[in-house]
């Protein structure tokens, strides 16, 4: 399936009984897959993690038989290399101690190594925050963290009310005012123009997977009427020409959480792309998701 068919798929079934009836559609092929989703039935909220343990992360994603959910924003603490460097330094540090016990010094060393790496990820692995503010009515979440002040230089989504047109995407941290609303995003479309001179849109371009939400106004509707399309992409091909489709599909706004190998997309309790690996889902705190009363 084309970039062009799938597009036109999404056209399709905006009109399909089916989707006004349980508000929620699918398509896709193996480059790209999306989740078509009517907010008046499921509108958007902000996901907190609740399950602990390596895979928590995604457990909560999938305890909540949402619509559609999604990984949250991006998040700092300290990079790959201070990550690696920080384990290895408990690693080592707790072979060492357990050698230097005065019997069995290999088996010491051995279980000392097990205890150091435990510690190590405890240390590098929690504790990040979001590269932008997360605010949630429904999830009781009012986080003002901002790491290194990165919030200003990425986008946000949100709505204030509960119709299509109180949905917005924007430019730096979420404004005060409304319901749900997440920062940390990476921007592609604002007020229906693709953001080509922006850092982020540059290296949205050559990720490997990328999960996009995007306000997509309902064609020959009424202002103020549209629906919510979420699009994974699976190759660097798909997610470089992505911003340019949906702009001719008619999105007029459009952010993606934390991409590549953070990436997910799930719907019920199934994922269409993901879930990430342990590590990646030990410094997740937040998502998105659509999810009915």
């Amino acid at each position: 399936m084309s970039t062009g068919e799938w597009t036109d798929a999404v056209r399709e079934a905006i009109e399909r009984p089916s989707f006004r009836s349980t508000g929620v559609a699918e398509g896709g092929d193996g480059s790209f897959a999306w989740l078509l989703v009517d907010p008046a039935r499921h509108p958007l909220a902000v996901w907190e993690r609740a399950a602990g343990g390596l895979r928590g992360y995604a457990a909560t994603a999938r305890a909540l038989d949402a619509a559609v959910f999604s990984n949250g924003p991006y998040v700092g603490r300290i990079g790959r290399a201070a990550v690696a460097a920080r384990m290895g330094g408990c690693v080592a540090a707790g072979a060492a101690a357990g050698a230097a016990l005065p019997r069995r010094r290999a088996l010491g060393a051995g279980l000392g190594a097990v205890a150091g790496a435990a510690a190590g990820w405890w240390a590098a692995l929690t504790g990040w925050e979001p590269c932008g503010f997360v605010r949630s009515e429904t999830a009781g979440v009012d986080d003002r963290r901002d790491w290194h002040g990165e919030g200003r230089t990425h986008g946000w989504i949100g709505r204030g009310g509960e119709g299509f047109e109180s949905y917005r995407v924007g430019l730096g941290n979420p404004p005060d005012g409304l319901r749900e609303a997440m920062g940390g995003m990476i921007p592609l479309i604002v007020e229906g123009a693709v953001l080509g001179d922006h850092p982020d849109y540059a290296r949205s371009r050559t990720k490997k997977r990328l999960v996009t939400w995007c306000l997509l106004p309902t064609p020959g509707s009424p202002h103020g009427t549209g629906v919510l399309l979420v699009v994974a992409t699976r190759n660097r091909a798909a997610s470089a020409e992505l911003a340019t489709h949906l702009l001719e599909l008619g999105v007029s706004g459009a952010v993606a959480p934390d991409s590549s190998g953070c990436a997910m997309l799930g719907s019920g309790r199934r994922f269409v792309l993901g879930p990430p690996s342990p590590h990646r889902q030990s410094v997740q705190q937040y998502g998105l998701c659509c999810k009915g009363a």
